[in-house]
Parts: C-alpha cells; structure tokens; sequence
C-alpha cells in the first residue's frame, strides 16, 4: 500500500457499514486467514449483494479475488507511523527480554534516588533534633 501504508505503520480500522463504503476507501479484510488492507478499485452489486474489488497501491493488478461484505473488518480511520517496529521488536524473544531490563534498570535507579533523598532528610532530621537539644542544654 505505499506510498499511503508502509509496512512499519499502524493503520486504526474503524468498524464502517460496508453500504456506505466507496470506491478509493482503503478497507481491511480477512481473505484466506489473511488480514489485507488495500484500496477498493470497483463495487459490484449483484441480487443484493455488494462485492468489492480491490487492489494495493503498489501492485500492479488488482486482485484475482472479490471481497465480500462478511470479509470485511472495516475502514482504515488512520496510521501511526513506524510505531510496527517496536511492536515487532517487543514480540521477538529478545526484544521483551530487553524491554524488561531496560524497566528494571529504571526502576532501580529510581528506587536509589528515593533512597539517597530519604537518608538525606534522616540525617537532616538527626541534625535537627541533636541543635535542638542542645539548645535545651544551653538554656537550662
């Protein structure tokens, strides 16, 4: 579907009424437990029925299947660009075990500067009270 759809896009599919779908609208379909999103190049209407051919942008034949109304998810809404790539990444092995360290590894220095701020006000404390102290001495 490029140049519209690159491979490492997120495309959002909004549920649509296949009556109101027209020529040029990009539609995702299941067509042989496939999820496909192409173009519509042509709507037939025949006893009723309304099928759809299609094409992607970057082919040069339209598809030698027609699409059926119960086929289709729906309309493609909008993409976000790029974002396939750290979907990708996360669902290999590696990637989620290197996403979780990276976590990890924020977590914990998250956690060591709570500490280094909590020991700071404990001294802060300790100071306080021995001043305290001894000016309560000094006074009596």
């Amino acid at each position: 579907m490029e140049p519209k759809l690159y491979k490492d896009d997120i495309i959002i599919v909004k549920n649509y009424d296949t009556n109101l779908l027209e020529e040029n609208d990009i539609i995702t379909f299941n067509q042989d437990n496939k999820i496909i999103s192409h173009r519509i190049t042509k709507i037939t209407e025949e006893n009723g029925e309304r099928t759809f051919q299609t094409k992607g942008d970057n082919n040069d034949v339209i598809d030698d299947f027609v699409v059926k109304p119960e086929q289709i998810y729906g309309k493609v809404a909008f993409k976000i660009p790029k974002i396939g790539k750290i979907t990708k990444f996360i669902q290999n092995d590696n990637g989620l075990i290197k996403v979780f360290i990276l976590i990890l590894i924020i977590f914990i220095l998250f956690n060591m500067n709570d500490n280094k701020k909590n020991r700071r006000k404990i001294i802060r404390k300790k100071y306080e009270i021995k001043k305290t102290r001894e000016g309560y001495n000094r006074e009596g």
